[in-house]
């Protein structure tokens, strides 16, 4: 998995349950209250809502991030329910990005209907039958299975593009390309996939789509000019065109014009993954939404319901706005907390500037267990404390406290006669118990220097702890010895 931001990671999310609301409602409204003036035309409607729900249940399972490194567009997968799953989530995640293609398809197939309605009326009456929907299902499937070829076949990374942009992924996101489902296109001369070519030809095959809808569109709307038609049928017809119109600028502007900048910014080897990732994914996760708002607004038939919608979401946005702003905290861009909880966090401070303060004047190493008691209560203390409130973010070094406190538990606890023993055993002087000067010279403050000495010398160190505690202390002393090594920052 792979942390980008909090943004990143919930306003996908989000759209994603907005998208599912709104085109299940879209989906109830077109069915139930289309007028006999729209008739069969809402099982276009319907039809497109849910490519739309298929779009974000995709979005869902294998959310799109997208990055760019050595003249290269990558899409890639950050977060996922099948991330394990690196070649299905890798099909998934290009059948994600085909349902641009499969979008612009239908739209198509609406302008059609639109064009036999309208134009060739003697052809309207087969629409809706089985041979029509099924041909008209094949030639969607094959217009967007086209997008799904190309990048199948010049996207899909082999082992020596993952070997090429290792390093970049573990440099910036600590995690190796052999984990990560990913497409690129790569724009280098010498790349094995000619990534140039797949976006050229997908960018040519939407234009295709947007120039046979503008001359069916076109001629429409001559059509309804010079038929002799009332004014309420041209009216309504009109109204229709214009929803499809609005229809294809939508995902034009929403998905393929962010598509056509991500695309291409890569070849002038300018990195944009933060603008992609803050602004364009998003915008391309907006369009489900927005595409089933703008046709209920657009058409009579939907537009008061919609808008009664509306206002009653709006009603509670504004609550649940009001109630969040005066109930909660945002902390450190990952924490969100409620204020009361921040309140106790902060009043423990004092015991943990106590802690701060007694660690300070003890004495380097463990030679005096009983030292840490004192140490010991006040922890529980100020766990007790802690205990009341969920948000630590809001107390600075808590986690360095907390190792502190964990050590002296084990100190004055589990390991103190250990100590006690260790610690005349190294009074001694003994020649096989100089391993444990780190440990127990009170006068030796460690520097980093030292770790590396005191891991050539960890096996001496648990002999010592084997023989003078016995074999059932060396998984408590292990324990100690890790938040130990880790204060220290070894």
């Amino acid at each position: 998995m792979i942390y980008i931001s909090l943004a990143h990671f919930y306003i996908p999310k989000i759209l994603c349950f907005l998208s599912i609301v709104i085109n299940t409602l879209f989906i109830n409204l077109a069915y139930r209250k289309s007028s006999q003036s729209i008739r069969k035309y809402k099982y276009l409607l319907i039809t497109f809502s849910c490519v739309n729900l298929c779009t974000t249940l995709l979005e869902l399972v294998v959310p799109i991030s997208t990055e760019s490194f050595q003249f290269s567009f990558i899409v890639f997968v950050s977060e996922s329910i099948i991330y394990k799953y690196r070649d299905v989530c890798q099909f998934l995640l290009v059948l994600r990005c085909s349902m641009v293609a499969y979008t612009f398809g239908l739209i198509s197939v609406h302008f059609l209907y639109r064009y036999f309605a309208i134009c060739q009326n003697h052809w309207i009456v087969h629409f809706f039958k089985p041979r029509f929907i099924f041909l008209t299902v094949i030639s969607v499937l094959i217009y967007g299975s086209s997008w799904l070829f190309l990048m199948a076949q010049y996207t899909w990374p082999g082992e020596m593009i993952r070997q090429e942009l290792d390093n970049d992924f573990v440099r910036t996101y600590k995690e190796t390309t052999e984990n990560v489902p990913f497409i690129v296109a790569s724009y280098n001369a010498d790349s094995e996939k000619n990534g140039m070519l797949a976006v050229i030809l997908a960018a040519i095959i939407l234009f295709i789509s947007l120039i046979f809808d503008a001359v069916l569109a076109n001629r429409i709307h001559n059509s309804i000019k010079i038929l002799s038609l009332s004014d309420y049928v041209k009216r309504v017809h009109r109204n229709l065109l214009i929803t499809l119109i609005i229809q294809t600028t939508i995902p034009s502007i929403l998905t393929f014009f962010p598509c056509l900048v991500l695309w291409f910014y890569p070849f002038f080897n300018l990195n944009w993954s933060y603008y992609g990732n803050s602004i364009f994914i998003p915008i391309v996760n907006c369009y489900p939404i927005i595409d089933p708002i703008v046709i209920s607004l657009a058409l009579n038939d939907y537009r008061i319901i919609v808008l009664a919608i509306f206002a009653v979401l709006l009603v509670i946005f504004v609550i649940f706005a009001i109630y969040f702003a005066t109930s909660y905290t945002y902390l450190d861009k990952k924490l969100i907390c409620k204020n009361a909880d921040v309140r106790v966090a902060r009043e423990c401070l004092h015991k943990i500037g106590r802690l701060e303060n007694l660690s300070k004047s003890l004495p380097y190493g463990y030679s005096n267990p009983e030292k840490f008691e004192e140490l010991s209560i006040l922890c529980k203390q100020t766990d007790k404390c802690l205990s009341m409130s969920s948000c630590l973010n809001v107390i600075p070094n808590f986690e360095y406290v907390e190792i502190l406190c964990e050590i002296s538990h084990y100190s004055s606890g589990s390991l103190k006669t250990c100590f006690s023993n260790l610690n005349n055993f190294f009074t001694a002087k003994n020649e096989s118990s100089q391993c444990l000067d780190l440990l127990f010279n009170q006068n030796h403050k460690i520097k980093m220097q030292d770790c590396s000495k005191y891991f050539e010398n960890q096996n001496c160190v648990h002999q010592n702890v084997a023989e003078i505690c016995g074999d059932e202390k060396i998984a408590n002393f292990k324990s100690f010895e890790e938040l130990w090594l880790s204060r220290l920052d070894c």
